[in-house]
């Protein structure tokens, strides 16, 4: 959903051409603001294991791009599919889906992970905020998780402790990097 919507809204951007603002709109409705077909605003079920869980904090991570679909809003939000209900239903699902990442326990616990799930939680909460032009919320993630943003998560040699003995430690180090830097792209437009 959110490469379809991405591509689709740049597409718009560059050509024009409504059929592409059209279905990136339609998938946007299908997802975030249809009464039928919608997810809920929060991640309290994601990564489910029948019989152990009903959901985990780490979960919180399956929706790491949201902000790309936000991004993408931005590109078609001018066009004639986007309405002015559709801004007001994104506005309202992004606002309970932040007050759940911000209060709820298994956002509060990510939020204070070390490695990559901290990062993306801040890059989701932070980009988030800043859609909703709750800047104050926007700037206390980036001012007040500097030292856990940088001088715990990266180490004079450049190794990221939390993310040296993962499995696949490159792909987890480029995986945190990659959040780091949307953190301060967020940082640069606030």
């Amino acid at each position: 959903m959110m490469a379809r919507v991405k591509i689709l809204s740049a597409a718009y951007y560059f050509t024009d051409n409504t059929k592409y603002s059209a279905k990136a709109t339609e998938i946007i409705r299908v997802w975030f603001l249809n009464n039928d077909t919608f997810i809920n605003p929060n991640l309290q079920h994601s990564e489910v294991i029948t019989g152990k869980n009903n959901g985990t904090r780490s979960g919180i991570i399956a929706a790491n791009y949201f902000p790309t679909v936000l991004d993408a809003i931005s590109l078609i939000q001018n066009s004639p599919d986007w309405t002015g209900e559709d801004k007001k239903g994104i506005e309202k699902w992004f606002n309970r889906y932040l007050d759940w990442l911000l209060n709820s326990k298994f956002g509060k616990k990510e939020s204070k992970e070390l490695n990559n799930h901290g990062t993306w939680y801040d890059v989701q909460a932070s980009s988030i905020s800043l859609f909703l032009n709750k800047t104050e919320i926007t700037r206390n993630i980036l001012e007040n998780n500097f030292e856990k943003l940088i001088a715990e998560k990266i180490q004079p040699n450049g190794s990221q402790p939390s993310e040296m003995y993962r499995h696949t430690s490159l792909d987890y180090h480029i995986f945190n990097l990659l959040g780091l830097f949307n953190l301060a792209r967020v940082g640069e437009n606030q």
